[in-house]
């Protein structure tokens, strides 16, 4: 039970529109000292923060298997030449994700600035 909660926090990935939905939330908490009409609306505001935030959740860790990949190349590969790989993403969401996909090289290669989109 542990080890499952570990993975689920380990693959949240942020974006800094959550920090600055968060930040800007924070700010109208400070005006609201100086105009206490802004205080129910912040409150409101937080409350539709952690809805959204925890629908999100539930939307992506409840599904059993979410996303699938398959990668294929050639058996042997050539020294010289140019190798193919072939990576299959296949997303059984209801819904349309964003995916950000890392492929790294062994350390031998040494390569650590590649990126390619």
């Amino acid at each position: 039970m542990i080890k499952k909660i570990q993975n689920v926090f380990t693959s949240i990935h942020t974006t800094s529109r959550l920090f600055l939905v968060g930040g800007c939330i924070i700010v109208l908490y400070c005006f609201s000292f100086a105009y206490p009409s802004l205080y129910p609306i912040v409150n409101v505001l937080v409350a539709l923060f952690a809805v959204v935030i925890s629908v999100d959740f539930v939307l992506l860790f409840t599904t059993k298997e979410v996303i699938t990949t398959t990668r294929s190349t050639a058996k042997m590969w050539s020294l010289g030449d140019p190798n193919n790989v072939r990576i299959n993403l296949k997303s059984h969401y209801n819904f349309p994700v964003e995916v950000e996909f890392r492929e790294e090289f062994p350390e031998q290669l040494q390569l650590r600035d590649f990126k390619r989109l």
